[in-house]
């Protein structure tokens, strides 16, 4: 999310003479779109999660997102470490209408389970990432927020 947030404001920050009335939402879309080109995305990411009591838990995952033109995007999330979480995955589908479906996978448990809606503000794998956040991670639903230019700022500034 941050990343797509980054791209976002360099589009903005390098885009000298955007006239004013220029509409934000349309800014955002055809950011997302360029974004979007792409079929695919792979990322391995490394993380720590710092405890209260002081324990670092250090933890590595792969996230795997296939663009579909029609709006049907899926991306997976699979753990790699630390050993007892090898295997924990999660894919989401997001679909263009109606609810998104996610599924959990328990390697230990050797099941999958469906993620429901109400669990959605829940974290995963011992992560500050929620259910919602993983869901995010394809791509913002630009239907679902308002967007106002504020300020355009210039090389100069």
């Amino acid at each position: 999310m941050k990343k797509i947030l980054f791209l976002s404001l360099v589009m903005l920050f390098f885009s000298r003479g955007v006239a004013a009335a220029q509409d934000a939402r349309d800014m955002i879309k055809k950011s997302w779109d360029k974004f979007r080109a792409a079929k695919s995305e792979i990322e391995e990411a490394a993380i720590a999660v710092k405890y209260d009591d002081g324990r670092v838990e250090q933890k590595a995952y792969t996230r795997w997102i296939q663009f579909d033109p029609a709006g049907e995007d899926k991306v997976a999330i699979v753990f790699s470490a630390p050993a007892n979480d090898r295997g924990l995955g999660l894919l989401t589908w997001r679909h263009k209408q109606g609810e998104d479906d996610q599924w959990l996978k328990l390697p230990s448990m050797k099941q999958v389970r469906r993620v429901s809606t109400s669990d959605q503000a829940k974290y995963f794998a011992g992560t500050d990432i929620t259910y919602e956040d993983a869901r995010q991670l394809i791509g913002e639903r630009i239907d679902d927020f308002n967007y106002q230019i504020i300020s355009v700022p210039t090389l100069s500034e």
